[in-house]
């Protein structure tokens, strides 16, 4: 799953980035990660979309902290973000 790879090394980076002003706790918005992430990571809009609001929905505020200061968020988030991004790119039929 090398594109699965890409959307969380993408999506850490531009954490990162967006709070790199010293300020750990100033995690960039949602419009502005999903426009991030389809200018910098090739992916659609849709997907990007997908994947932000997994972000947001699966990751706590102290673990988007961690996440925007190049630490790792705990076990569970990471989990429950990897189940999400997953769906995010998985086709669906129907």
């Amino acid at each position: 799953m090398r594109k699965f790879g890409l959307v969380i090394g993408v999506v850490a980076s531009l954490l990162v980035i967006g709070c790199s002003d010293d300020n750990s706790s100033n995690v960039p918005s949602r419009d502005d990660l999903v426009k991030e992430l389809v200018k910098s990571g090739g992916i659609d809009q849709a997907v990007a979309e997908c994947v932000v609001d997994a972000l947001y929905s699966n990751l706590s505020e102290d673990d988007l902290a961690k996440v925007a200061s190049g630490k790792e968020p705990s076990a569970d988030a990471q989990s429950a973000f990897s189940t999400a991004v997953v769906n995010c790119l998985t086709p669906t039929t129907g």
